[in-house]
């Protein structure tokens, strides 16, 4: 099954972790933000906060998958 969204090509460089735990958060939170006004995900805040770090996870993985291939 195809991911609803499309993984960026290029890799994000972050200068320092609260940088990147922000960047990561505010990606997440986009991806989610979509996915529900595409009516993919409707739910209560608890449960999309879990929804958004399963994404941002799948998210790392593919990332991490693409860059083993390179």
């Amino acid at each position: 099954m195809a991911h609803p969204y499309q993984p960026h090509k290029k890799k994000i460089k972050f200068a320092n972790p609260k940088e990147s735990a922000q960047n990561g958060y505010e990606f997440a939170a986009s991806i989610a933000k979509r996915l529900y006004q595409e009516k993919h995900i409707r739910c209560v805040k608890s449960e999309l906060l879990v929804d958004i770090e399963k994404i941002y996870n799948d998210y790392v993985l593919y990332e991490s998958e693409i860059e083993a291939r390179s």
